[in-house]
Formats: structure tokens, sequence, C-alpha cells
């Protein structure tokens, strides 16, 4: 395949198809392991300037594609945070939570804890901020109280019920005119008027 793929963009440079048959042969590659160059396609097909609906769906390709890459993992990370903003579906958002729990990035892992705790998979969230936990010691302001407000939510969705909005009560008052405060402030009215 990679070498019929190749010979038509030997022979055919130009035209409608380039673009898709350099799709097929980038994942033609990266079934090979050939990731650094199945990235370089993928590359330069998704960074034109404006690019067919058919090929959005090879972002999460090259997503897990750059994971895969030495030295390049770190982007294929932040390019699935770019894609969960767009995410409709139940599953989706899962997968790409799954991805993200995986990333050395602090504020990834966070991102994911959120959409489990979204989707309500509570287990998921649990082990993620509790991981989390061991490195929380060294988390910048913004990364302490994004933990804080999760793990808030988590308990005051639980027997802990109490405890977590305890928890967001004082995420919200310790971030006053922040977004992270607002968040907490939404979490914990929203958990009173389930009680």
């Amino acid at each position: 395949a990679i070498t019929a793929y190749e010979q038509v963009l030997s022979l055919y440079p130009e035209g409608p198809w380039v673009s898709m048959t350099q799709a097929y042969l980038a994942d033609a590659l990266h079934h090979q392991n050939r990731n650094a160059d199945a990235a370089a396609l993928l590359t330069s097909l998704l960074n034109a300037p404006a690019i067919p609906k058919w090929l959005q769906d090879y972002q999460w390709k090259y997503a897990e594609i750059l994971t895969e890459v030495p030295g390049r993992e770190r982007e294929g990370f932040a390019l699935f945070a770019t894609i969960m903003d767009g995410i409709r579906y139940r599953a989706d958002r899962e997968r790409c939570a799954q991805w993200l729990a995986r990333s050395p990035e602090v504020q990834h892992r966070l991102l994911a804890a959120d959409a489990y705790l979204r989707l309500s998979e509570y287990p998921e969230a649990r082990l993620l901020l509790m991981g989390l936990s061991i490195e929380s010691a060294s988390f910048d302001a913004d990364a302490a109280a994004r933990y804080q407000l999760l793990f808030g939510r988590l308990q005051a969705v639980g027997a802990q019920a109490d405890d977590g909005r305890a928890i967001l009560r004082r995420v919200a008052e310790e971030n006053r005119g922040q977004a992270v405060g607002a968040e907490a402030q939404g979490y914990l009215a929203r958990n009173l008027i389930h009680v």
C-alpha cells in the first residue's frame, strides 16, 4: 500500500486526490510504526489554511501519532487538549480523556479528570486525582486551585458530600474574581440544589 500511494503521488503530484492519498499514506506509515514520516505528512495536510471536513478526522490520528514520535509527545497531548474542546459525543470525550490522562503535563491530566467527572466516570476520576495528589505540592497556584476544585467536585457527589462542599466553598472564597472561583461556586450551587 505504501509503495502504491507513493507511486500515485509521484506520477500525479497535483490534483484533488493528493490530500486524500497523503492521508492514506500517513495511515499506512503509522501501521508500519514509521510515525515520524506519518507525522510529517499529516503536519503539512493539517496546517493548511482550510482543510476539508473529511480531513478533520485525521487530527485525532495525528495526535496519536505525535505521542509516539520521540521528542514530539507533548505536541500530541496538546493537540488532544485542543480536540477536547470540540468533542460532542460521550465516547469520544472518554477516549480523549484516556489519552490526556497519560500526558506528562499536569494541566492535561486535570483536563482528563474534569472530563471524567462530567461523564460521571467517578472511579477513573478518583484514580487520576489520587495520582495527581502525589505531585500536588509542586503545583503552581492555578493548578493547585483547579486540583482542589476537581477533588471537591468528586467528594461532593459521593459519601463525603459535606467535605466536598466545604472544599468547593474554600476554592470559591480563595479564588474570588477568578474563573476557577466562579466555577467552584457554580458547582457548589448545583450540588446544593440536589441535596
